[in-house]
């Protein structure tokens, strides 16, 4: 099975690769690096070159200050990243 995994350097992201990748599942890791989930249009380029058959999104905005001095940083993330992703989801 193919597992992309969103968030790929975090603490989540991070134990539920290493888990996939015990599992023998192809992996494909993606840290803020790789892919910016805030750019819709990046989703869903990468979705469509990598056609995964599973999606874990371990990407967040977890800092609770930083997130309050920055609400439109968190909602970027936390809130429109997620539909961009389950809209790349369903398309793939």
């Amino acid at each position: 099975m193919r597992i992309t995994v969103t968030g790929a350097s975090g603490q989540l992201g991070t134990d539920v690769v290493s888990a996939a990748v015990a599992a023998g599942h192809e992996v494909i890791a993606l840290d803020r690096a790789a892919l910016d989930v805030a750019d819709a249009t990046a989703v869903g380029q990468v979705f469509d070159s990598a056609q995964p058959d599973v999606v874990i999104n371990g990407a967040a905005y977890t800092a609770v200050d930083a997130c309050e001095s920055d609400p439109d940083g968190a909602h970027a993330v936390n809130e429109h990243a997620v539909r961009s992703l389950a809209q790349a989801c369903a398309r793939v």
